[in-house]
């Protein structure tokens, strides 16, 4: 688990490092979008990652990568590829502000998070055209949140210099 930590770190550098010289390298452009599963008005069908099927996403952006402060990356305790992100004040406000009407709602009886529906909402995380996540709202999402996914190396990596470096490499799109 560790060298394959070292293995994605090292991409992550090199990929810095190549972006840094390189003029074929291109303005990422990262924003956050509500979305839900189902078609509605005033919605766009975006392809989800792995062949997962499709999403329907709001065109109006709740937050892009100006608004966030700082971004890691980690494993999760299933070994899954995760980001962590802080927002700025503003970026966190928005944020709140889309989260905490969306959330999928409790079973009354259980108190456990309801089987999420056809309109339940999510936010989909999208990367130059390209829904690289579109995680369900469980909890309102302030200042910091974490978004585990199916995340490639490579999504990993443009994730980073996207986030980072406002930049991804054109050869990885």
């Amino acid at each position: 688990m560790l060298s394959n930590f070292l293995t994605i770190f090292s991409s992550i550098l090199l990929t810095c490092s190549v972006i840094a010289d390189d003029a074929t390298a291109e303005q990422s452009k990262v924003v956050f979008r509500v979305a839900q599963n189902e078609p509605a008005p005033d919605v766009v069908e975006y392809k989800l990652p792995n062949d997962d099927g499709s999403i329907y996403v709001n065109e109006t952006n709740i937050a892009d990568a100006s608004d966030i402060e700082r971004v890691s990356f980690f494993r999760d305790r299933h070994g899954r590829l995760a980001v962590s992100l802080v927002f700025t004040e503003d970026g966190a406000q928005r944020m709140e502000s889309a989260t905490s009407t969306n959330i999928i709602p409790k079973n009354s009886t259980s108190g456990l998070v309801a089987s999420p529906g056809p309109t339940h909402k999510r936010i989909a995380v999208i990367l130059n055209g390209r829904v690289l996540a579109a995680p369900n709202i469980l909890v309102k999402v302030g200042k910091n949140v974490d978004i585990v996914g199916k995340f490639t190396d490579e999504d990993i990596t443009n994730l980073f210099s996207a986030f980072v470096l406002g930049y991804t490499p054109v050869a990885s799109r």
